[in-house]
């Protein structure tokens, strides 16, 4: 486990089961996860975000719930944005939890080369 400071900012890199990347944290949060032995898992088909395990289950796969939800105690309707984009930066003041209706009205979708729709960053 690494400790680095980055603009007399700490943080911790945490690992991420099963990957090579690391979760970036406040020091509080990486303390946290530390004491509660927390494995995080990096997110499957359906997602991108790392997933850490809610609740387990009788002979199903267990309960998984995103990482930065769970910091930010995001409820229903609601959506945890990313000011820089990176899902793995998970420190308290790059995260900001807004309603999922204004977040729909606020992004800028932009279509590709390929077709597809790209959506912006949402906005500092």
């Amino acid at each position: 486990m690494t400790i680095e400071t980055i603009s007399a900012t700490a943080f911790v890199g945490y690992p991420i089961r099963r990957s090579l990347n690391a979760l970036i944290v406040d020091l509080d949060v990486g303390a946290l996860l530390i004491e509660n032995n927390v494995a995080v898992y990096e997110g499957g088909n359906s997602s991108a975000r790392p997933k850490i395990i809610k609740q387990k289950r009788h002979g199903n796969w267990p309960k998984m719930q995103a990482v930065d939800r769970w910091l930010m105690s995001a409820k229903k309707g609601q959506v945890v944005c990313h000011r820089n984009g990176d899902l793995y930066d998970c420190r308290r003041e790059n995260m900001e939890v807004v309603e999922k209706n204004l977040y729909m009205r606020t992004m800028v979708r932009q279509k590709s080369q390929r077709g597809a729709l790209e959506y912006q960053r949402w906005p500092r």
